[in-house]
């Protein structure tokens, strides 16, 4: 169906980033017939316990729900370039706009509102790596 783009991007977000349950359309500011127009686009770099995106495109919702121990028990940066993102995490909202950052834990369920048009970078790293303890 018209829908194909974002059900493939919908896939592959979960498969490289893992735990996360994309939606376009209702919730997402966008309706069905804009979902259909979808377009995102991705470019990753991996290294060991490091990986670095860039992502960009139409407005979308991506959310991480809780369950259990993270199998990617990372800290993310993720550096806004283009657009307007909203970040929901530990029941507070911060609004990112161009030159804005934030830094967040990836194993906490959060909720990202990609506006249209969005570009930002992201940085995730293994908490290991950075000698992090998780919390209790």
């Amino acid at each position: 169906g018209a829908a194909r783009p974002f059900e493939r991007w919908q896939a592959f977000v979960h498969e490289v980033v893992g735990g996360l349950d994309a939606s376009a359309g209702a919730g997402s500011g966008r309706t069905p017939r804009q979902a259909c127009a979808f377009d995102a686009r991705m470019q990753l770099q991996m290294a060991p316990g490091v990986r670095a995106a860039r992502i960009g495109g139409s407005a979308h919702r991506v959310r991480r729900a809780l369950r259990g121990r993270a199998a990617n028990d990372e800290i993310g940066l993720l550096v806004q370039f283009a657009g307007r993102s909203w970040l929901d995490i530990d029941g507070r909202r911060i609004t990112l706009q161009a030159g804005q950052a934030a830094l967040f834990d990836n194993a906490r369920p959060y909720l990202f509102e990609l506006g249209e048009g969005f570009e930002h970078h992201l940085l995730l790293i293994d908490r290991d790596r950075l000698g992090i303890d998780r919390p209790a």
